[in-house]
This record gives structure tokens, C-alpha cells and sequence, in this order.
């Protein structure tokens, strides 16, 4: 096999029957002619993988209207689950496993394959690399079934948002894909007898009933029933708030606004809580960096606003590990705003957000007071929280 063998004289034993030892091998020849002459020639041995393919899945499909176990299979389907999107792979089939091996093309089945045996058949697959000429072959099972696919699941009356309202948030009119239907290779109709089917970038239609089916996958001819869909344009709660949070690890304001009015100390109003927030003027306009830069308990009761994450906050009672954290019931809150009131002389810190008609906002809050015998604050006077709805003229909606 090597140039050391043959200055050996170890020829291959069995060359109809030989085992590369290393891929790619090369391998020596002697050829001796007639006339005694002799020339050392070699060529290589490689081998190439097998076709790189998916396992075969069963291939079911319903039955036609004989309902005798026999029916049309369409074969493509088995091909694209194979091929897995080689395209240098050839599939063809055939009934034995000797034919796929042979590969003749006069013996290979149609697309259209109608099976020979009632209600299951394995028939077989020859996978070839086109490029390397490698085959392998394998089974691929037929089943015809009497039952069709149940249809999607999804609620009979489901509502949408507007297109002007969804227009104030740079989104799209509502189609199809907006309403919620779990099922498989779902398809659409305009009508109850699933005569005209419609593509699911539909746009909705306030009232219109929309019918869908699915279509199992791994199965083929096998459409289900028909789930009616009646789509209800609504008016409310369909912008959602983006939040103060992006994701786990990013916070930013997102429109919050963040304030800081100063008193006089002791102002009378505060003590009877009937001070008109509104005719106090703005003094300073605090600031909240996008991401959490107040780490240092000291940084953080010092600002108006800032961040507050999971954890010991021990800015509060004398620096010790008194915790002031986010809501620990709500796993997506990773962290809060905290608005400090650190003067105790009846100061107050404000936060606003801007939001739109059919925005929902929702939010915790929680008030800690950390020396209520404070000289400046009477023992009966209590932090309070108010929020204020303002319309887009600034007159006050609501106040609670």
C-alpha cells in the first residue's frame, strides 16, 4: 500500500477487499510490462460522508371519499422534511429497499403516489449527494387516516385596536395575524364553507366574522373544521406602555418627567394636605440618568430621583440594611424610581408620564418616611401620594 511496502515487496493481500487506513490513503502500484520494464505509479483513496438528511417522518393523509384505505400521496411534502434544505441532495423513492438501492430511474414512483397496501405501506428513500455521488437509503412510512384534523382553538369573540389608534404608535392596521388562533398551517376564508380562502394580511373589519382551519403538520389532506372568528374593534387599552423598563438589564426614563417643588418650612398647607400642588412653582428639575449611575447609597439619597434595583438599599436609617426594593411579587420589575423628599421640610418630588387615549398604565408604589418626629413635620401629618390626570389643553381631569 505504501512506497515502503513496495521497497518491502509487501503487496496489498486482498485488494478486491482492502480498508483504508487514513482518508485521504495514497496508494502504490507497480506496473511491469511485457518487456520486464516496470514504472511505480500511485493514486488516492477518499472517502466521502453519507448524504446529510432528516429521518423520515410518517406521512399521513385522509382518506378520499371511498374511504378504503387507499388514497393519493403528494411525495414532495416527505421531500422538503428530508432534505432539510440541502440542496445537493436528490431524493427519489421506490417500493423495495433492493430498487432504491439500484436506483433506476424506470422503477422510481411518482410524486403522486397512490399506496398498494390498505391503510399503511412503508415504501423506501433513495438519498443521493449529487455532488459526491454518495447513496443511502431509508424507510419512509405511509398512513391513510379515516379522521380529520380537529380545528384551531382561539375565543369566538376576540377584539382589536382601531387603525387610528394604532397609527399614534407608528403601528399598522390590524389584520388577521392579530387576532389569536393556536393551530397548525392555519388558513383563512371569508365564508363558513371555506369556499374563498384570504390571505392572513387581511385587515379586520369591526363586526366581520373570519373562519380559519388548520392543517396538521405531517399530515396532508387533512384540513380541519372551521373555527368562526368575530373581530370587535375597541376603543380602550390598546396602546401598550413601553415602561420604565426595556428588558432585565437596561432601564431608561421613557418619557418620565421628574421634578422637585421647595417650600418654606412648616407650610400650613402641607400639614392639612390641602396644598394646591399646582400654584407651587417648579424649582429645580431633577435628574434621573438612563441607567442605574446611583449605585452608592450616599449618590442616591441625595438626588431627587434615581433608579432603585433589587437588593440592601441602605441609604434609608442611618446607612444600615433597611430595604426599600422593587416589587418582590412581580418577577418582570427589576427595578423602580425612587423620589426623594431628603430636607424634610415638606419639599416634594414628582414624577409625569405622558400617555394617550387607549394607553393602559399600571404601577406599585410604596411610601416610607424614615423620622416621622421630625420638628419640621408634626407627628399627624402622613406622606401622601397623589396622582393627577391632565388632559392635552392642561386642564385637571381627575385627581385621586
Amino acid at each position: 500500500a505504501s512506497q515502503a511496502d513496495y521497497t518491502a515487496g509487501t503487496a496489498i493481500a486482498n485488494p478486491t477487499a482492502y480498508d483504508n487506513t487514513s482518508n485521504p490513503q495514497t496508494i502504490f502500484v507497480n506496473v511491469e510490462g511485457a518487456n520486464g520494464c516496470s514504472e511505480l505509479i500511485s493514486f488516492d483513496l477518499i472517502v466521502h460522508s453519507l448524504p446529510d438528511y432528516n429521518e423520515p417522518v410518517k406521512l399521513i393523509t385522509c382518506d378520499d371519499a371511498l374511504a378504503d384505505g387507499f388514497t393519493s400521496f403528494n411525495l414532495n411534502f416527505a421531500t422538503a422534511q428530508i432534505t432539510n434544505g440541502h440542496a445537493n441532495v436528490a431524493i427519489s423513492y421506490y417500493e423495495t429497499q433492493v430498487e432504491a438501492l439500484i436506483g433506476d430511474p424506470t422503477t422510481a414512483l411518482a410524486q403522486n403516489y397512490t399506496n398498494t397496501s390498505a391503510n399503511n405501506q412503508s415504501i423506501y428513500v433513495r438519498i443521493e449527494d449529487i455532488i459526491t455521488g454518495c447513496v443511502t437509503t431509508d424507510a419512509l412510512d405511509l398512513e391513510v387516516t379515516q379522521t380529520s384534523a380537529l380545528p384551531p382553538q382561539g375565543e369566538a369573540l376576540q377584539s382589536f385596536c382601531g387603525a387610528a389608534l394604532r397609527a399614534q404608535i407608528n403601528e399598522p392596521p390590524a389584520n388577521l395575524t392579530d387576532l389569536v388562533v393556536v393551530g397548525d398551517n392555519l388558513q383563512w376564508y371569508s365564508d363558513a364553507g371555506g369556499t374563498t380562502p384570504i390571505p392572513d394580511t387581511t385587515l379586520l373589519v369591526d363586526g366581520q366574522t373570519y373562519y380559519v382551519s388548520q392543517t396538521t403538520t405531517g399530515t396532508q389532506g387533512c384540513e380541519s373544521s372551521l373555527l368562526a372568528v368575530q373581530a370587535v374593534e375597541k376603543y380602550c387599552n390598546c396602546v401598550p406602555n413601553g415602561g420604565f423598563e426595556r428588558d432585565a438589564t437596561t432601564s431608561t426614563a421613557s418619557g418620565y418627567g421628574f421634578a422637585y417643588y421647595d417650600f418654606p418650612l412648616n407650610p400650613p398647607g402641607m400639614q392639612q394636605c390641602q396644598t394646591d400642588l399646582n400654584s407651587i412653582p417648579l424649582q429645580n428639575l431633577a435628574s434621573l440618568d438612563p441607567v442605574n449611575g446611583h449605585t452608592n447609597p450616599n449618590n442616591a439619597f441625595n438626588n431627587h430621583a434615581y433608579i432603585l434595583t433589587p437588593g440592601l438599599d441602605s441609604f434609608m436609617s442611618g446607612f444600615l440594611n433597611t430595604q426599600i426594593r422593587v416589587e418582590p411579587n412581580t418577577p418582570y420589575n427589576q427595578r423602580a424610581i425612587g423620589l426623594n423628599d431628603f430636607f424634610g421640610d415638606g419639599s416634594i418630588s414628582s414624577i409625569t408620564k405622558k400617555i394617550i387615549a387607549g394607553q393602559s398604565f399600571s404601577f406599585d408604589y410604596a411610601l416610607a418616611m424614615e423620622n416621622t418626629s421630625n420638628l419640621n413635620l408634626p407627628s399627624v401629618v402622613l406622606p401622601f401620594f397623589k396622582v393627577q390626570i391632565w388632559d392635552q389643553n392642561n386642564n385637571l381631569v381627575s385627581e385621586q
